[in-house]
């Protein structure tokens, strides 16, 4: 796995569908639908149609993924505090 071999902790816990329509919405839907308890999330995709969700994106250039600034975005959003 590219996190774990690149010393990112973490756990993938699933992935949406592509429902041809706005992602963000696949991805709110999936968050609404799932049973499990999600505290921190980050979504790494090369189209930027996150409605709601930018703060989360870590947008990629799909000609040369994940790269060493990509995965220090990725970081800092797990990091990110959640407001109170």
């Amino acid at each position: 796995m590219y996190f774990n071999n690149e010393g990112v902790k973490c756990d993938i816990i699933g992935v949406t569908p592509s429902m041809m329509q706005e992602r963000g919405v696949d991805i709110l839907v999936w968050l609404h639908n799932t049973i499990l308890d999600i505290e921190k999330f980050v979504i790494i995709d090369d189209v930027n149609n996150m409605t709601g969700l930018e703060e989360y994106l870590v947008l990629i250039d799909p000609l040369t993924g994940l790269t060493d600034s990509y995965r220090e975005q990725v970081e800092n959003i797990l990091k990110t505090e959640e407001p109170q």
